[in-house]
Protein backbone atom coordinates (compact mmCIF):
# COMPACT_ATOMS: atom_id res chain seq x y z
CA UNK A 1 0.00 0.00 0.00
CA UNK A 2 1.64 3.56 -0.96
CA UNK A 3 0.68 6.40 0.07
CA UNK A 4 -1.79 8.57 -2.45
CA UNK A 5 -0.20 11.82 -2.39
CA UNK A 6 3.98 11.21 -2.18
CA UNK A 7 3.89 7.34 -3.23
CA UNK A 8 5.79 6.20 -0.39
CA UNK A 9 5.16 2.56 1.23
CA UNK A 10 3.07 2.62 4.02
CA UNK A 11 4.10 1.65 7.36
CA UNK A 12 1.45 -0.61 9.45
CA UNK A 13 0.72 0.99 13.00
CA UNK A 14 -1.08 -0.58 16.05
CA UNK A 15 -2.41 1.85 18.53
CA UNK A 16 -4.95 1.47 21.32
CA UNK A 17 -5.97 -1.16 19.89
CA UNK A 18 -6.75 0.35 16.37
CA UNK A 19 -4.96 -0.24 13.04
CA UNK A 20 -3.25 2.01 10.81
CA UNK A 21 -1.23 3.25 8.11
CA UNK A 22 1.52 6.06 8.20
CA UNK A 23 3.27 7.32 5.57
CA UNK A 24 7.21 8.16 7.07
CA UNK A 25 7.70 10.63 3.85
CA UNK A 26 4.17 13.06 4.75
CA UNK A 27 3.66 12.02 8.34
CA UNK A 28 -0.02 11.36 7.45
CA UNK A 29 -1.43 8.98 9.84
CA UNK A 30 -4.65 6.88 8.61
CA UNK A 31 -7.39 4.82 11.00
CA UNK A 32 -8.26 1.29 8.65
CA UNK A 33 -11.51 1.11 10.33
CA UNK A 34 -13.96 3.38 10.50
CA UNK A 35 -16.57 3.90 13.24
CA UNK A 36 -20.43 3.24 12.11
CA UNK A 37 -22.23 5.85 10.74
CA UNK A 38 -24.77 4.91 13.97
CA UNK A 39 -21.74 4.82 16.49
CA UNK A 40 -20.29 8.45 14.98
CA UNK A 41 -23.86 9.91 15.48
CA UNK A 42 -23.97 8.62 18.91
CA UNK A 43 -20.67 10.45 19.38
CA UNK A 44 -21.87 13.89 17.95
CA UNK A 45 -25.27 13.99 19.46
CA UNK A 46 -23.37 13.92 23.14
CA UNK A 47 -21.68 17.21 22.22
CA UNK A 48 -22.80 19.70 24.65
CA UNK A 49 -23.54 23.07 23.10
CA UNK A 50 -23.79 25.38 26.01
CA UNK A 51 -22.67 28.66 26.69
CA UNK A 52 -18.80 27.63 27.10
CA UNK A 53 -19.01 25.99 23.44
CA UNK A 54 -20.60 29.58 22.32
CA UNK A 55 -17.46 31.42 24.19
CA UNK A 56 -15.23 28.44 22.52
CA UNK A 57 -16.35 29.24 18.58
CA UNK A 58 -16.49 33.11 19.75
CA UNK A 59 -12.87 32.71 20.15
CA UNK A 60 -12.07 30.72 16.92
CA UNK A 61 -13.54 33.23 15.21
CA UNK A 62 -11.27 36.03 16.30
CA UNK A 63 -8.95 33.94 15.81
CA UNK A 64 -9.49 32.74 11.96
CA UNK A 65 -11.23 36.43 10.94
CA UNK A 66 -8.31 38.06 10.04
CA UNK A 67 -7.65 35.25 7.62
CA UNK A 68 -11.13 35.25 5.97
CA UNK A 69 -11.26 36.71 1.84
CA UNK A 70 -14.66 37.91 0.30
CA UNK A 71 -18.02 37.83 1.68
CA UNK A 72 -19.38 34.11 0.74
CA UNK A 73 -18.80 31.80 3.35
CA UNK A 74 -19.42 28.44 3.69
CA UNK A 75 -18.77 26.34 7.50
CA UNK A 76 -17.93 23.16 5.98
CA UNK A 77 -19.34 20.57 8.98
CA UNK A 78 -20.60 22.87 11.25
CA UNK A 79 -21.68 20.36 13.94
CA UNK A 80 -25.66 20.80 15.56
CA UNK A 81 -25.92 24.44 15.94
CA UNK A 82 -24.64 27.03 13.18
CA UNK A 83 -22.42 28.89 15.80
CA UNK A 84 -19.96 30.27 13.31
CA UNK A 85 -22.37 31.07 10.78
CA UNK A 86 -24.76 33.27 13.23
CA UNK A 87 -21.08 35.08 14.18
CA UNK A 88 -20.57 35.71 10.42
CA UNK A 89 -23.95 37.12 9.47
CA UNK A 90 -23.47 39.76 12.53
CA UNK A 91 -20.44 40.82 10.68
CA UNK A 92 -22.77 40.98 7.38
CA UNK A 93 -20.78 37.86 5.62
CA UNK A 94 -23.39 36.22 3.05
CA UNK A 95 -23.13 32.89 5.13
CA UNK A 96 -23.93 29.02 4.89
CA UNK A 97 -23.61 25.40 6.97
CA UNK A 98 -23.48 22.35 5.95
CA UNK A 99 -22.71 19.42 8.24
CA UNK A 100 -23.43 15.48 6.93
CA UNK A 101 -25.54 14.80 10.10
CA UNK A 102 -27.45 17.62 11.04
CA UNK A 103 -27.49 19.96 7.53
CA UNK A 104 -26.90 17.74 4.71
CA UNK A 105 -28.33 19.50 2.40
CA UNK A 106 -25.35 21.77 0.99
CA UNK A 107 -25.53 25.30 -1.06
CA UNK A 108 -23.83 24.17 -3.99
CA UNK A 109 -21.90 27.89 -5.34
CA UNK A 110 -18.63 28.90 -5.51
CA UNK A 111 -17.42 30.48 -2.17
CA UNK A 112 -14.67 33.00 -1.19
CA UNK A 113 -14.03 31.05 2.04
CA UNK A 114 -14.35 28.03 3.48
CA UNK A 115 -14.01 26.91 6.94
CA UNK A 116 -13.28 23.65 8.63
CA UNK A 117 -13.17 23.63 12.17
CA UNK A 118 -12.36 20.36 13.93
CA UNK A 119 -13.69 18.56 11.13
CA UNK A 120 -11.00 17.03 8.86
CA UNK A 121 -9.73 14.43 11.13
CA UNK A 122 -13.16 12.90 10.85
CA UNK A 123 -13.55 12.66 7.22
CA UNK A 124 -12.46 9.25 5.42
CA UNK A 125 -11.15 10.14 2.44
CA UNK A 126 -8.84 13.24 2.44
CA UNK A 127 -8.77 13.07 -1.63
CA UNK A 128 -12.10 13.45 -1.86
CA UNK A 129 -12.83 15.91 0.26
CA UNK A 130 -10.27 18.09 -0.94
CA UNK A 131 -11.49 17.62 -4.36
CA UNK A 132 -14.91 18.90 -3.38
CA UNK A 133 -13.80 21.94 -1.20
CA UNK A 134 -11.63 23.42 -4.30
CA UNK A 135 -14.56 22.83 -6.16
CA UNK A 136 -16.73 24.76 -4.45
CA UNK A 137 -13.82 26.96 -4.11
CA UNK A 138 -13.16 31.01 -6.20
CA UNK A 139 -10.21 31.65 -7.63
CA UNK A 140 -8.14 33.36 -5.07
CA UNK A 141 -10.70 31.73 -2.31
CA UNK A 142 -8.91 30.12 0.90
CA UNK A 143 -9.93 27.19 3.11
CA UNK A 144 -9.45 27.91 6.64
CA UNK A 145 -8.60 24.01 8.51
CA UNK A 146 -8.15 23.38 12.50
CA UNK A 147 -7.45 20.67 13.31
CA UNK A 148 -4.51 19.57 16.01
CA UNK A 149 -1.87 18.26 14.50
CA UNK A 150 0.17 14.98 14.56
CA UNK A 151 2.98 15.37 16.72
CA UNK A 152 6.18 13.61 16.77
CA UNK A 153 5.65 11.07 19.34
CA UNK A 154 2.29 10.03 18.50
CA UNK A 155 1.85 6.55 19.90
CA UNK A 156 0.11 7.30 23.02
CA UNK A 157 -1.42 10.63 21.67
CA UNK A 158 -5.03 11.57 23.01
CA UNK A 159 -6.18 12.21 20.14
CA UNK A 160 -6.35 8.89 18.29
CA UNK A 161 -8.80 7.92 20.93
CA UNK A 162 -12.12 9.48 19.99
CA UNK A 163 -13.57 6.52 17.70
CA UNK A 164 -14.76 9.33 15.20
CA UNK A 165 -11.25 10.45 14.53
CA UNK A 166 -9.58 8.71 11.63
CA UNK A 167 -7.47 10.89 9.66
CA UNK A 168 -4.29 12.84 11.29
CA UNK A 169 -1.92 15.21 9.47
CA UNK A 170 1.24 16.90 10.00
CA UNK A 171 2.54 19.71 8.43
CA UNK A 172 5.06 17.95 6.55
CA UNK A 173 1.46 16.35 4.76
CA UNK A 174 -0.52 19.73 3.98
CA UNK A 175 2.89 21.22 2.47
CA UNK A 176 2.68 18.19 0.25
CA UNK A 177 -0.89 18.08 -0.32
CA UNK A 178 -0.72 22.33 -1.73
CA UNK A 179 2.24 21.07 -3.79
CA UNK A 180 -0.52 18.08 -5.22
CA UNK A 181 -3.41 20.50 -5.69
CA UNK A 182 -1.43 23.46 -6.44
CA UNK A 183 -2.63 25.42 -3.42
CA UNK A 184 -0.47 28.02 -1.41
CA UNK A 185 -0.12 27.79 2.13
CA UNK A 186 -1.11 31.76 3.38
CA UNK A 187 -0.63 30.72 7.03
CA UNK A 188 0.53 27.92 9.45
CA UNK A 189 0.98 27.98 13.25
CA UNK A 190 2.95 24.47 14.59
CA UNK A 191 -0.33 23.28 16.53
CA UNK A 192 -3.87 23.71 15.12
CA UNK A 193 -4.64 25.78 12.18
CA UNK A 194 -3.47 26.05 8.75
CA UNK A 195 -4.89 28.34 5.94
CA UNK A 196 -4.51 27.45 1.82
CA UNK A 197 -5.43 29.31 -1.00
CA UNK A 198 -6.41 28.54 -4.53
Amino acid sequence: MFCEFCQTSLENKYLFKEEYCYCPKCRHLIKLKMASIEEQKIRYDAHICDVNYHKYMANVYNAIKPFIVGKSILDYGCGKVKALEKMLKIDKYDAYSYDLFYYPKLVKKLYDTIILIEVIEHIEDTNYIFNQLISLLNSGGRIIIMTNFLPNNFENWWYLRDITHVNFYSLEFFNRLASYYNLQIIFCDDKNLIILQK
